[in-house]
């Protein structure tokens, strides 16, 4: 088993620290105390879920985690994997993003720091899987 950590984009660190400073400078001009704890335990959850967050495939199963969010499919429902720059909330700390594709209406949005590495192992465990990559040399996949 391979564990393929997410990618962390520095868009998303400015945009979070941006809004976790200017909150908590407010909070501490106003002396607010239980404001200030709450945006240090955001923060501190922030941090968490950047250095924990996960994908791997065992057992037949795409594991992904972040933070106390967990998510198993099974890659035999996985048909198509391709390159997004989807702004939506997912477990992807980048928004350098793959787009996973499962049953007929259902995805997911991760952000794999190997992101060949990890549509390798993905292919090896579906053979069946349709890759849409822009960029990519496909022989390296």
């Amino acid at each position: 088993m391979m564990r393929f950590r997410s990618k962390i984009g520095i868009e998303l660190l400015v945009i979070v620290g941006v809004a976790v400073g200017a909150t908590a400078y407010g909070f501490i001009e106003d002396h607010t105390v239980i404001g200030l704890v709450l945006i240090s335990v955001f923060a501190a959850y922030f941090l968490y879920m950047a250095a924990n967050t996960s994908y791997w495939i065992e057992g037949g199963l795409l594991h992904i985690r972040c933070g106390l969010w967990r998510r198993k499919i099974d890659v035999s429902r996985i048909h198509r994997i391709e390159t997004s720059r989807n702004l939506v909330s997912s477990p992807a700390m980048s928004l350098d993003r793959l787009e996973i594709y499962y049953d007929k209406m259902n995805s997911v949005v991760i952000s794999p720091k190997d992101k060949i590495g990890f549509v390798k192992a993905l292919k090896n465990a579906q053979p069946n899987l349709e890759i849409r990559v822009k960029g990519w040399d496909m022989a390296t996949v």
